[in-house]
């Protein structure tokens, strides 16, 4: 554990890291606003469950 004692930074950086993996042109000019933000968490959902992209 961290000095700051924060326990969940691992995972915030997964989330991060897999947001951005998602934010690519395709997914970008593809959905709408609100969907796009639909989408993103589905994605980054199934990718913790999953462990890969």
């Amino acid at each position: 554990m961290r000095k700051n004692g924060r326990k969940d930074t691992g995972i915030r950086l997964l989330i991060a890291h897999y947001k951005n993996a998602f934010r690519i042109p395709e997914n970008l000019n593809h959905y709408s606003p609100e969907d796009y933000v639909c989408a993103e968490k589905q994605f980054i959902k199934i990718t913790l469950r999953k462990g890969e992209i």
